[in-house]
């Protein structure tokens, strides 16, 4: 089973520098190369949504990861990902764009939507019961 994580010690509260932003061709994966303003590099990805069907050796489709591990869904951990998304900042040389800003408002967008709500019980990360917050 993939390991979920809930917490960090890393502090998104001062915003993340995006170093570079990569949008995969497979449905909408969005990867950020990030750094916290202590320096601390970072990787939080928004895996694609539009195959909701899970390989054993793919990560779960509409969900965020952080350096590699699965965040909970309406975690302390998201939302502090979610606050430093937020605040980001593009780093010079990343030679953002409108796509780019795009794809961050609507990587937030989806997070926080219902739509993310829904896939997480699709693919199985939510059971019918589970009381997670809307």
């Amino acid at each position: 089973m993939e390991e979920e994580i809930t917490d960090s010690p890393i502090d998104f509260s001062g915003g993340i520098l995006i170093n570079e932003l990569t949008a995969w061709m497979d449905g909408g994966t969005i990867t950020f190369y990030c750094e916290t303003k202590d320096n601390k590099g970072l990787e939080v990805e928004i895996v694609q949504r539009a195959q909701l069907m899970k390989k054993d050796s793919q990560r779960f489709p509409g969900s965020i990861y952080l350096n590699g591990k699965r965040v909970g869904i309406r975690s302390s951990l998201e939302e502090k990902i979610l606050i430093g998304l937020k605040r980001a900042i593009f780093n010079e040389k990343c030679n953002e764009t409108d796509i780019d800003k795009k794809n961050l408002k609507n990587s937030i967008d989806f997070i926080q939507s219902d739509e993310f709500i829904k896939i997480a019980r699709i693919v199985g990360r939510i059971k019918l019961s589970d009381n997670t917050r809307l």
